[in-house]
């Protein structure tokens, strides 16, 4: 999947004076299911941020990532994750979290309904609009 995220960006910026001004991520949820996973989540995570911003020749880019809040009770590491996901924010240059408390979620408990879909969007791109003045 990484290299074809590269390919397609490459399709979508084909020349050299475009870049990559920041990268909004939202993924984690699975990761909150096993210990395993959630103990190296923020490893991971940061392996992938320097990764792209290294392929996309934009190591300053700005990640801005949306908080993991699944409310199913089979994501029983979801405070570790989200633990990390605040480490990253504060020690990985150029990287925001943004709280996603209070948004509304579909029927499976993890996924957001469309309510919880548009603000999780605005938050977004505040978080982006802030960060770039």
């Amino acid at each position: 999947l990484y290299r074809s995220l590269i390919r397609q960006l490459g399709l979508a910026l084909p020349n050299d004076t475009n870049r990559v001004d920041a990268i909004i991520w939202m993924q984690g949820e699975q990761d909150a299911k096993k210990i395993a996973d959630a103990q190296l989540y923020q490893v991971r995570f940061n392996q992938f941020i320097q990764a792209l911003r290294q392929s996309l020749k934009a190591p300053n880019s700005l990640v801005v990532m949306g908080r993991v809040n699944p409310q199913d009770p089979g994501f029983k590491m979801v405070e570790l994750v989200q633990s990390s996901q605040a480490q990253l924010a504060r020690t990985v240059p150029n990287t925001v979290l943004v709280d996603t408390q209070g948004l509304g979620t579909a029927f499976d408990l993890v996924h957001y309904n469309a309510q919880g879909q548009m603000e999780l969007g605005r938050r977004l791109a505040q978080a982006y609009i802030l960060r770039r003045r």
